[in-house]
């Protein structure tokens, strides 16, 4: 499946013929990067970025080789879990892997991930999305690009409800009251402020060692935020950055304040 993804030469109405196949045959399963196993979709292009050598984001993986064995990876917009099953597959026992996933299309992927990826660790995985409080919201979920799937505030076209819960809930409900998330991954489209609003105490406790985040200040804007808005959230609660690159779109390493 992965040569048909790579090497069906460019033709007028490509894209609408793999949507097509989708449609009728899809998801298909896939062996992607570092033995990954998950389903996808022949018309996304970030599936089939995950199936290449270091899959679509570098800097991500890099940091999930850095959890320690008995460390904690929550993955918010886990979309169909390779991150995650990239953590579970290195973490021992002890560990903990979960992942948050409002899209109902991309959860039952994510879901398969969890049953065909060998892993000791515990791995939970929630339908559901992370915001600012508690509520009902709804997802359009993108066709032909399974990674832009959004949170609208109304129900728009043929979109889905999903429960929204607030990362500080999780984390209380679905860890030990002493645990510390190891890294902490936010990828929602644009909606990354209030899914940071929502863990306003975990952030004061510095219980978030590193959050990669995903930066796109056009999607932050159309939310009613912006790039600025996140670096200043951030840096007042002691979070400091590594990257704050000048492009439409990048991941961010926001690391948390020594404990003195």
């Amino acid at each position: 499946m992965k040569e048909l993804i790579y090497r069906v030469p460019n033709f007028r109405g490509k894209q609408r013929f793999l949507i097509t196949l989708d449609k009728c045959f899809g998801p298909f399963r896939l062996k992607a990067s570092q033995g990954v196993k998950i389903r996808g979709y022949l018309s996304s292009s970030q599936d089939a970025s995950l199936c290449s050598t270091k899959g679509d984001c570098p800097l991500l993986i890099d940091e999930i080789e850095r959890l320690p064995p008995n460390g904690v990876f929550v993955d918010c917009g886990a979309n169909c879990g390779f991150y995650s099953a990239l953590a579970a597959k290195r973490l021992r026992a002890g560990g903990k892997v979960i992942s948050i996933e409002p899209s109902f299309r991309e959860y039952e992927r994510l879901h398969w991930a969890t049953r065909n990826n060998d892993h000791e660790c515990v791995w939970a995985a929630l339908s559901a999305g992370a915001g600012e409080n508690g509520h009902i919201a709804h997802i359009d979920s993108a066709v032909g690009h399974t990674g832009m799937n959004r949170i609208k505030s109304a129900n728009v076209g043929n979109s889905e409800s999903c429960p929204i819960m607030t990362l500080d809930f999780i984390f209380d409900n679905y860890l030990d009251s002493n645990a510390v998330i190891d890294l902490l991954k936010i990828d929602v489209e644009g909606y990354e402020m209030f899914a940071l609003r929502g863990m306003r105490v975990a952030l004061e406790q510095g219980r978030v060692k590193r959050a990669v985040v995903e930066v796109t200040d056009k999607f932050l804007t159309l939310n009613g935020s912006s790039k600025a808005e996140l670096y200043e959230f951030m840096r007042g609660y002691g979070y400091s950055p590594s990257r704050n690159q000048d492009c439409w779109q990048y991941d961010e390493v926001f690391v948390a304040p020594a404990k003195t």
